[in-house]
């Protein structure tokens, strides 16, 4: 801005300064067009351009017109970052959705295994406990880790009372598992 404003007053002091230059155009042996304050090359593609002075009114005008380019440049580039970070934004909202969803997935697998644990403990328990007690009422002793001695291990019935007893339990220990590790 301040070179702008340096450039205009010396416009208007010197205005042959800016009358005395000529602006001279060429095209090198390669097709490549230059422009200069002497011709690059003599032949016929030179060409001068007419010398003019630069009024003030239009070094105002191309000053203005340089502030409003520069103006509509920085709104550009504020649309453009504004448009990044939206794009940003998105990206990390499906990426958090994604690992959410991951994760509950993850959490409900962990659930599932922990509550098919917990069952298979429950029954194992139960079918200890009905071997056990059918030991107990046949009278066979029991070896080391309470199991039965011998071929027979355990008895398909036992009398209403123990069966019920051990049948309630069994139900118990399931829902104390489903209630542990509720399923969604």
């Amino acid at each position: 801005m301040k070179f702008a404003a340096t450039l205009l007053w010396l416009l208007l002091l010197f205005p042959s300064f800016a009358s005395a230059q000529q602006l001279y155009k060429w095209r090198d042996e390669k097709g490549q067009w230059h422009l200069g304050n002497a011709p690059g090359e003599v032949g016929p593609d030179v060409q001068v351009s007419p010398s003019r002075k630069i009024t003030p009114s239009e070094a105002l005008a191309s000053e203005r017109q340089l502030q409003e380019n520069e103006r509509e440049l920085r709104e550009a580039q504020a649309k453009e970052r504004e448009r990044q970070e939206r794009e940003e934004k998105q990206h990390q909202a499906i990426t958090s959705e994604r690992q959410g969803r991951e994760e509950k997935q993850r959490e409900a697998i962990a659930r599932e295994r922990s509550l098919s644990q917990c069952l298979g403990q429950a029954d194992a328990e139960y079918q200890a406990n009905w071997v056990r007690t059918c030991s107990i009422v046949e009278g066979r002793p029991l070896g080391l880790g309470g199991s039965p001695i011998g071929m027979y291990q355990g008895c398909a019935a036992l009398p209403f009372p123990q069966a019920d007893s051990l049948n309630r339990d069994r139900r118990a220990a399931r829902d104390e598992c489903y209630q542990r590790y509720p399923q969604h």
